[in-house]
């Protein structure tokens, strides 16, 4: 399920014994790697499909905010700032609005907009609920498949780890590593493809403006970066050295 090298060497101390020190610190794609590699095949296809299935709902988004983009230009062209461009003009005499006044195509695009926005808002809450339920089934299959993997180690090995280390893993540990770890996954590679194919329209429709905007949200990421990563660093540190447990401390017990 992973290669030798992944595995957690057995420490070099008199004592033998494992803690959290000893795993090091895993990168992400590897956690996330091992994280779906312990769930069962079954369970590992429905969380793609899931996945999938979550990821391409930005697609929604992306209409909205197009149909919000169309309200603005059929209402400038209302007050007589500016006529209907053409784009706009040809994809309102594609969808048969072309001899609607300027009032009914405000209030029948605004509408549809909302209408798509609030149906991905509802989709979206709808899927990630439907997931987390289903990463918690799966967190308690693999609690008690882990447990009963650990209590048919030799007596030498499980003594290796102490009682609070194993109920972690057994646990909180397990946890971490389905509902708190992929969920979140999830639910990131979600937001990198609504971006994404935001990104692509806006680049193709304005790519001045389109680069200015990246600039300026790339600056604001990385500040808040240096500053909450710092904060999250600091609490890392206080939160291992009273002797926590890290997600990855139940992907050895496979």
């Amino acid at each position: 399920m992973s290669d030798p090298e992944s595995r957690v060497k057995a420490p070099d101390d008199k004592y033998g014994s494992l803690n959290h020190r000893a795993f090091g610190t895993p990168k992400v794609t590897w956690a996330v790697r091992e994280a779906v590699g312990m769930l069962p095949h079954r369970r590992r296809r429905l969380l793609m499909l899931a996945a999938v299935v979550q990821i391409s709902l930005g697609v929604l988004d992306l209409v909205g905010i197009a149909l919000v983009g169309l309200v603005v230009a059929v209402a400038v062209s209302g007050i007589g700032y500016a006529s209907i461009p053409d784009w706009a003009q040809r994809i309102l005499n594609t969808l048969g609005l072309g001899n609607l006044t300027i009032s009914q195509l405000s209030v029948l695009i605004a509408a549809s907009a909302v209408i798509v926005l609030v149906l991905k808002s509802v989709a979206s809450a709808y899927m990630t609920r439907r997931i987390m339920r289903f990463l918690a089934g799966a967190q308690a299959e693999l609690s008690e498949d882990l447990a009963r993997r650990f209590l048919r180690r030799p007596l030498s090995e499980v003594q290796r780890w102490t009682t609070s280390e194993a109920i972690y893993a057994l646990g909180q540990g397990s946890n971490s590593a389905t509902v708190g770890l992929l969920g979140s996954s999830i639910i990131v590679l979600a937001e990198l493809f609504l971006f994404g194919i935001i990104g692509i329209a806006l680049l193709a429709f304005d790519p001045i403006v389109t680069i200015f905007a990246v600039v300026f949200f790339a600056v604001i990421v990385i500040v808040l970066q240096r500053v909450v990563g710092g904060w999250a660093a600091r609490h890392a540190a206080v939160f291992f050295s009273r002797g926590c447990c890290p997600a990855t401390i139940a992907i050895p017990f496979f």
